[in-house]
């Protein structure tokens, strides 16, 4: 059994054993703050930026009733957005269903329609998403660039749509 030792003034297990996902992210923001961690489009993101990010990603999916052990989906090309919400995922304690960009609208209905409790998609995959066959979503929102409200409250870029399966 791994020892509980303090690394850096993170407590954890030790640098080898059980370490969740964002808590690595956490430890990344600890100890290097202010090193880049992403890189996109010419826009660089600091460890400390992506993790505070990632606290507002899974704050906002647990202020929208989402549970431990939900199921979220995630249609997305790589972006610093796209980084923010999957460690917000994990922070949150919920569980990641990604979705290949590339799948043909019968497969992503399917996947969505099995498994998701919240969808997320890019602006790229919005309107595949939203013409995807699958039970009508309990809540729909979607953003766009010109809703800056919305889009800093979930600080995850422009073009992000959320679906929430009904329960």
């Amino acid at each position: 059994m791994a020892r509980a030792i303090e690394i850096e003034g993170v407590p954890g297990p030790g640098r080898i054993g059980c370490v969740a996902i964002g808590d690595v992210l956490h430890r990344a923001a600890r100890r290097f703050p202010d090193k880049v961690a992403l890189a996109d489009a010419g826009k660089h993101t600091t460890y400390r930026e992506l993790d505070q990010m990632a606290n507002r990603c899974a704050n906002y999916f647990l202020s929208r009733g989402l549970q431990k052990g939900d199921k979220v989906s995630t249609i997305c090309s790589n972006s610093t957005a796209f980084a923010a919400v999957l460690y917000g995922i994990h922070k949150a304690g919920l569980v990641w269903v990604p979705i290949n960009t590339t799948l043909a609208r019968e497969d992503m209905s399917y996947i969505l329609s099995h498994g998701a409790d919240l969808a997320i998609a890019d602006h790229q995959a919005r309107q595949r998403v939203l013409t995807a066959t699958m039970p009508r979503p309990a809540r729909c929102r979607c953003s766009t660039a010109g809703n800056r409200r919305r889009q800093d409250r979930l600080n995850a870029g422009p073009g992000q749509s959320l679906h929430r399966r009904p329960r």
